[in-house]
């Protein structure tokens, strides 16, 4: 949620600044900067009154290949889609350690709910 408040990479995941080719920087903050700006233009809210998160919940199947969303605390991107699940991947925060993948890929439910 940070990040979509900043427009940028923040919060817990400012470590990946360290980690990450400034290509990769710079196309993370332009994916971040794009889904804030749907966000907002949708009438998305940051915080309630109460400091609750406004997040929605919604099946995985209802999202499209490309789309961010939130599980468990940690951002994926929907890679490909098939009938009973979806192929997810996410930054993965040990690669600067050598031997590591760049990214981390695991199949979901479509029926999972996540936050987007």
């Amino acid at each position: 949620m940070s990040c979509l408040k900043a427009g940028k990479i923040a919060g817990k995941y400012r470590a990946l600044l360290y980690i990450l080719a400034k290509e990769d920087i710079d196309s993370i903050n332009s994916v971040i900067r794009k889904k804030r700006k749907e966000y907002l233009h949708f009438g998305g809210g940051f915080q309630n009154k109460e400091g609750k998160s406004c997040m929605k919940a919604v099946k995985l199947s209802n999202l499209k290949v490309g789309d961010l969303f939130i599980h468990k605390g940690t951002m994926y991107e929907v890679i490909a889609k098939n009938k009973w699940t979806s192929q997810c991947g996410c930054l993965n925060d040990k690669y600067c350690f050598g031997g590591w993948c760049k990214y981390l890929y695991c199949d979901f439910s479509n029926y999972t709910k996540v936050e987007i």
